[in-house]
C-alpha cells in the first residue's frame, strides 16, 4: 500500500550571540511503502541549497537524525560558495520534524553527530568562521589562519545548550566524531596542528606545529553535561 502525507511547514527562528539560527519544523511530502508490521521511507532533505550528508545516528523510538552541510551562494552570480552545517530529525515514517541550521561568515561543515538518553544531540566539524555562533564556550578564541574544531550540544527541540570552538588556537584543527553518555557527557576526537591545546596530567601530549612541514596530532577530550570543562583531555 502507498501512501503520501500531506505538506505543512512552521518556522521560527533563535538569536544566539548575535548570530540568527534558523528553526524549521515541518513535514514534507513523501510516499512510504507500508509491508505488514514494517515500514520503509525514501526521502530527501533539503531545500534550494546543495546539501551534502556527513553522519546519521537514530534513537531507541526509530527517530533518525542527520548532520551535513550544505553549500549556500555568497555572491549573485552564483560563483563563490560557503558551507553552512544543518542538523534534521525524521521521525519513524520519515516525516522531517527539526531542521537547524548553524553559520557565521566563513565555512563550516559536520562531520559527527551523537545523542544522549534525554534527546540531547551534539555535533562536531570544523569551521573557518571567526564568528561561528558561540554559546556559554569552552574555547572562545579560534585560530585565524585557518579551520577550528567545533562542538555544539543542542536540545531535543534544537536549542543551543552550549557552543564552543575545540582544538587551540595556535594551528588548524577539526574534529571527526563524538559519542556522548547516560550523563550528558560528550566525548570527542579529531586532529589539531595546535601546540596549545591542553593535555590532563598523565595523558599523552604528543608534539604539534604548524608550517612547513608542520606535525599534527590525533586529540581526545572527555567535555562535561554543562559543556563548562574538560574532564580529561590529551593529543597523540
Amino acid at each position: 500500500m502507498l501512501r503520501v502525507a500531506a505538506m505543512r511547514y512552521v518556522s521560527r527562528s533563535l538569536a544566539v550571540g548575535g548570530v540568527r539560527i534558523s528553526l524549521a519544523a515541518f513535514f514534507v511530502c513523501v510516499a512510504w511503502a507500508v509491508v505488514s508490521v514494517a515500514a520503509d521511507y525514501a526521502t530527501y532533505i533539503g531545500d534550494a541549497y546543495k546539501y551534502s550528508v556527513s553522519a546519521i545516528a537514530s534513537d531507541a523510538n526509530g527517530n533518525t537524525y542527520v548532520t551535513g552541510s550544505r553549500a549556500v551562494a555568497v555572491s549573485a552570480s552564483g560563483q563563490g560558495w560557503l558551507n553552512d552545517i544543518f542538523v534534521s530529525k525524521l521521525d519513524p515514517d520519515g516525516n522531517l520534524t527539526l531542521l537547524a541550521t548553524l553559520s557565521g561568515k566563513g565555512s563550516d561543515q559536520a562531520f559527527g553527530i551523537a545523542l544522549d538518553p534525554s534527546g540531547n544531540i551534539y555535533i562536531v566539524g570544523s569551521t573557518s568562521s571567526p564568528d561561528f555562533p558561540l554559546h556559554h564556550p569552552l574555547q572562545s578564541t579560534a585560530y585565524q589562519g585557518s579551520e577550528t574544531g567545533f562542538l555544539v550540544k543542542l536540545s531535543a527541540d534544537g536549542t543551543i545548550l552550549y557552543s564552543t570552538y575545540l582544538g587551540g588556537t595556535t594551528g588548524y584543527s577539526t574534529m571527526n566524531a563524538v559519542v556522548a553518555d547516560a550523563g550528558g557527557n560528550a566525548y570527542v576526537t579529531g586532529k589539531t596542528f595546535a601546540s596549545d591545546y591542553q593535555h590532563t596530567t598523565g595523558l599523552p601530549a604528543g608534539f604539534t606545529a604548524m608550517g612547513p612541514g608542520g606535525v599534527s596530532a590525533a586529540f581526545f577530550a572527555k567535555i562535561s553535561a554543562a559543556g563548562d570543562k574538560p574532564l580529561w583531555n590529551g593529543r597523540m
